[in-house]
């Protein structure tokens, strides 16, 4: 029961997490900068999608995570907080 609770916790953590980092770019203009400039064409599209924009920057706070918790089951966290991003963004 404990570990469930950790985990919610960290789910709803890192979501509020991604989804202010992803407001955040989107307020200081490096998004739209990015989906204009960018010589990679699969990095503009990854950039329009709120959901795959979502899901990749909760694998960037779940690598930084676990580089101070190593537990291998945090990988699975991006699945289940990139919708709850998805809706507070």
């Amino acid at each position: 029961m404990k570990l469930l609770v950790t985990a919610f916790i960290v789910v709803y953590f890192t979501a509020c997490l991604s989804a202010f980092s992803i407001l955040f770019i989107s307020k200081i203009g490096l998004r739209d900068f990015i989906i204009r400039r960018s010589p990679i064409r699969l990095l503009s599209q990854l950039f329009e999608c709120d959901f795959c924009l979502s899901f990749w920057t909760n694998l960037f706070w779940i690598v930084i995570i676990f580089c101070f918790f190593p537990c291998g089951w945090l990988f699975l966290f991006p699945i289940f907080a990139a919708p709850i991003t998805r809706s507070l963004i």
